[in-house]
């Protein structure tokens, strides 16, 4: 077996280098970053990548045989849609490489000096999540070439209704192993599919009022995702058709009409209402509401990047008084802008997750990885304006619903 190494710039390049000495049907053995010796230590130098490949041994038996001799069978050929062979082989290679790039790169940060400034660490951490996160994709993408068929429409089915790549590979990663296995027959998937979501999603339960003193939950999140009609809904639920005793508060003093909007709620259900400006009057109102099983606290919309008013709503709470943060978001709201709000009110410490709008969208894929990215447990689903209906708990069974919409009549 011929080895040899090569270094380039990149792996395009290393591959390239290898085609053109050990033929096209050349594997990778290894793949590492080095240092050139440039300046002190070759610290200043720019990394190289050093590629260890062979020539692939399954070519000998390729070769002609003898004449007058049968030549050995040739192997059945095999559908580059399901093994991911052909031209993707070598793009699967190159993936591969990164990703044992990408681990020795996080060793030696793991074994650098603590004397490093923490804001470096930070820095580069932040760079090597990125690159996760894109070779998570990459992968991902080309891992649909190994499903099954039943599989690749779910594939397809998570990639429209805005599931996480990395998260589809990983489930589909799972399933592909159970039909790999037998466990899972042909024309089954979207079941298994089903089953496993039910299986793998977290739900809180429905809010329980208190016993004794009045549980004080407090509904936060970004601007226009349906806060105030929220704290309405529940406040129904729990007050008309519950019989419990409801109070509702609100600290979102900047929308004259948020509190109109609340109060209207307040009259028609006849229930107590109370406006909180600071840590003081909010006490006062928790205090006044000594009598009331449960305290529903509606709180001004946010932008994710105005970190000075989250800290005033932080302000807002005495820390004598027990609350329970619901963090409200809606499905519509784009990926990259989800994450950056759960960074946002990370400070707050949510403990429920309360989603919205899945009325308005066909993508529900945040009903399956807003639970694992900000490991909340989903409390309640809204599902339009009317009060107090157009709310549902969120349970197992039901979030799998969602998401094999239009899967149905797969299996």
């Amino acid at each position: 077996m011929k080895v040899r190494k090569f270094q380039a710039v990149d792996m395009a390049e290393a591959l390239r280098k290898i085609k053109e000495e050990l033929g096209p049907d050349a594997v990778i053995l290894s793949t590492r970053q080095i240092k050139p010796g440039k300046g002190v230590f070759g610290l200043l130098g720019r990394p190289i990548l050093e590629v260890t490949a062979a020539a692939d041994l399954g070519g000998l038996s390729r070769k002609a045989a003898p004449t007058g001799a049968p030549g050995p069978a040739e192997p059945p050929r095999r559908d580059p849609d399901i093994r991911g062979g052909g031209a993707d082989s070598g793009v699967i290679l190159a993936l591969q490489a990164d990703i044992d790039s990408l681990r020795e790169e996080l060793d030696l940060l793991a074994r650098r000096p603590r004397r490093t400034p923490v804001d470096g660490v930070a820095s580069e951490v932040r760079g090597l999540v990125a690159k996760v996160e894109r070779l998570l994709e990459e992968t991902a993408r080309f891992e649909r070439l190994r499903l099954a068929p039943g599989l690749r429409r779910i594939h397809d089915h998570l990639e429209a209704i805005d599931v996480d790549p990395a998260l589809t590979a990983r489930v589909l990663g799972f399933l592909q192993q159970k039909v790999d296995q037998g466990a899972v027959p042909a024309g089954r998937e979207v079941a298994a599919f089903r089953e496993l979501v039910a299986r793998t999603v977290r739900v809180s339960g429905p809010l329980r009022p208190g016993n004794g003193r009045p549980r004080v939950a407090v509904f936060v999140g970004p601007t226009g995702v349906g806060k105030t009609t929220t704290v309405a809904k529940l406040a129904a639920r729990f007050a008309l058709q519950d019989g419990r005793r409801v109070g509702l508060l609100t600290v979102d003093t900047f929308r004259i009409a948020a509190v109109e909007q609340l109060k209207t709620y307040a009259n028609i259900m006849g229930v107590p209402l109370r406006v909180a400006l600071d840590r003081g009057s909010f006490l006062d109102a928790v205090e006044g509401f000594s009598d009331r099983e449960l305290v529903l606290v509606d709180t001004a919309g946010q932008s994710p990047r105005d970190e000075e008013s989250l800290a005033e709503l932080l302000g807002l709470f005495p820390p004598d008084v027990e609350i329970e943060v619901y963090l409200v978001l809606a499905v519509t709201t784009r990926g990259q802008d989800l994450a950056r709000i759960l960074r946002h009110y990370a400070l707050l410490e949510p403990a429920r997750l309360l989603l919205t709008k899945l009325d308005e969208t066909d993508c529900h894929g945040p009903l399956l990885g807003l639970p694992l990215v900000s490991r909340l447990p989903l409390s309640y689903l809204t599902t339009g304006q009317n009060v107090p209906d157009d709310i549902e708990e969120a349970t197992p069974v039901g979030v799998a619903a969602y998401l094999v919409r239009g899967l149905e009549g797969a299996s």
